[in-house]
């Protein structure tokens, strides 16, 4: 049955310039709990341009369908002016989910309506302020980056026993989402990361941490392998004191991170949290599509979960690394290779290595024998990863029906061999070197580019580096795999690039740990579908 309106109060509610008189709304029941805002004066200046007038989603309409409207009527209203929208007939709706924190404050400042006149504050002295997550859709190239940002608002009461009661029904709710929240953090700084780049961005970040109330640690890695050496060493009750290792860098030290748990005997384990500050941030755009350090540090105070593969890299010498989302030989091991003799920095030094490497040209013989993750025929669609991952349940639910599968073998040469456990994109490739990869399906991608030119091969990386399908190229093929086990064949070899570090060694034998860590990101739709104006 559809849930009730369990309460409804006046009061005067502001978003930034504010919005006006409004009926306000606790919705819950077997639906998701919400704040709904009906605005009874849907008036705007008339200097206000169309685009202005703001509607929210239609999730909000979902939200309320089927229910008894008790005859309120949802109108449009005036907002900052972030969407533009000429749809009527919608409500302003916030999931309770994405709140923060909430206030009971006594006004003490006047505030502007929507139609222009201003409010007495002895008239609305009674204020619940609400600090949320704003969901912001932002275009960049083309493209839709899911941003968030720390949004307060007040709803302003007559009556000191509405806005008590309002904030009491808030409260049983808020307790229940800190649960589920992370109360204590410790957070590892890399000093060399971008020019003391991390630094600022933990003084930009750590307001929304205070905010939720959450106790931070802060430290600062010394050297390198300095954080994979502290979770490593840590006993089982120290470790579990923390909700979350927060890592304030780039991909490689998120490999840190990870390499510290993966390798623990005891297999105790914590999430992991990521504050971007690297050249390409692959993991946290390929998990929450955006490296923008405010989005990933709200991520983690609202406590949404994606469970990622990571894949172990077994060297000859019995030597195990852990990879999270790269690894490569060939082209890409060599970019690696000789951007460490490169006296520039950032991401400069890649583009240097890259077009040396590229000059180059070479080419790389060896063999390929992998575990393919579907038998031929049954692959699924190639389509993109959905936020909260329950395409990825549904692939591990396919495969947990197969039958064990045959290896099989590709000779070279080859320009690159590469294995993705995500779709690796980043401001170089906006759509990633795998896009359609899922990153806890329980395989990951095996790319090969068989042996061409230098106009071939730059015809990928054109490609690669922009909108079209590098895979339609009859040279270069993709395919979801399980185990891979290289064996470089004689003449020049290269080095395998494993999240961003040398690795020597040649021939190494690749597997897939499904869901091995737990990182941050948007397990639910609401965070990028309700747009809170």
């Amino acid at each position: 049955p559809p849930p009730p309106l369990t309460m409804t109060v006046e009061g005067v509610a502001f978003v930034n310039r504010g919005l006006g008189l409004c009926d306000v709304h606790m919705i819950s029941g077997n639906r998701e709990p919400a704040l709904v805002l009906l605005p009874r004066v849907p008036k705007r200046r008339p200097s206000t341009p169309w685009w202005r007038s703001c509607f929210c989603c239609s999730r909000a309409d979902s939200a309320l369908g089927g229910t008894d409207r008790a005859g309120l009527e949802m109108q449009s209203f005036e907002t900052d002016g972030s969407v533009a929208d000429a749809t009527p007939g919608a409500v302003w709706l916030l999931l309770a989910e994405s709140v923060i924190k909430t206030e009971l404050l006594v006004a003490d400042q006047a505030a502007v309506r929507a139609d222009g006149a201003a409010i007495n504050p002895s008239a609305w002295p009674h204020v619940l302020r609400v600090h949320a997550a704003r969901p912001k859709a932002t275009s960049q190239k083309g493209a839709t980056l899911p941003m968030l940002r720390l949004v307060h608002f007040d709803l302003r009461f007559q009556d000191r026993a509405n806005a008590e009661k309002f904030f009491q029904q808030l409260s049983p709710l808020m307790e229940a989402l800190a649960a589920a929240r992370p109360s204590k953090l410790i957070f590892f700084l890399n000093p060399v990361s971008g020019s003391g780049l991390s630094f600022r961005r933990f003084d930009a970040v750590r307001p929304a941490f205070e905010l939720a109330g959450i106790d931070i640690e802060r430290r600062v890695t010394e050297r390198a392998g300095h954080l994979t050496d502290w979770i490593r060493d840590q006993d089982k009750e120290s470790l579990a004191q923390y909700d979350a290792v927060v890592v304030v860098g780039g991909d490689g030290m998120f490999n840190e991170a990870a390499t510290g748990l993966l390798s623990r005997t005891d297999k105790a384990t914590i999430p992991v949290g990521i504050i971007p500050t690297g050249s390409t941030d692959a993991v946290v755009v390929s998990t929450a599509g955006v490296n923008d350090p405010m989005t990933a540090a709200l991520r983690i105070v609202l406590g949404g979960m994606v469970n990622i593969d990571c894949c172990s890299v077994t060297a000859p010498s019995g030597e195990i690394r852990f990879a999270c989302n790269f690894m490569g030989y060939g082209f890409f091991g060599d970019v690696m290779a000789t951007s460490e003799n490169v006296c520039c920095s950032g991401s400069a030094r890649y583009d240097w290595a890259g077009f040396k490497t590229f000059c180059r040209g070479r080419n790389y013989t060896g063999t390929v024998k992998y575990v393919p993750a579907y038998p031929e025929g049954q692959e699924p669609p190639r389509t993109l990863c959905e936020e909260g991952g329950a395409c990825c349940a549904e692939r591990r639910a396919q495969r947990a029906k197969q039958q064990p599968i045959e290896a099989k073998v590709i000779e070279g040469p080859f320009k690159i061999i590469n294995a993705a456990t995500m779709s690796l994109r980043c401001k170089q490739s906006p759509l990633g070197m795998v896009p359609h990869a899922h990153v806890g399906d329980g395989t990951f991608d095996l790319i090969t580019v068989e042996r061409v030119g230098r106009l071939s091969w730059l015809r990928f990386l054109l490609r690669l580096a922009g909108s079209d399908d590098q895979f339609a190229l009859p040279y270069a093929s993709v395919r979801g795999a399980t185990e891979v086990e290289f064996t470089a064949g004689a003449g020049r070899h290269s080095s395998w690039n494993i999240d961003g570090e040398i690795v020597r060694e040649t021939s190494v034998k690749i597997k897939v740990l499904p869901q091995a860590l737990r990182v941050y990101g948007p397990s639910r739709e609401y965070s990028l579908q309700v747009d809170v104006v």
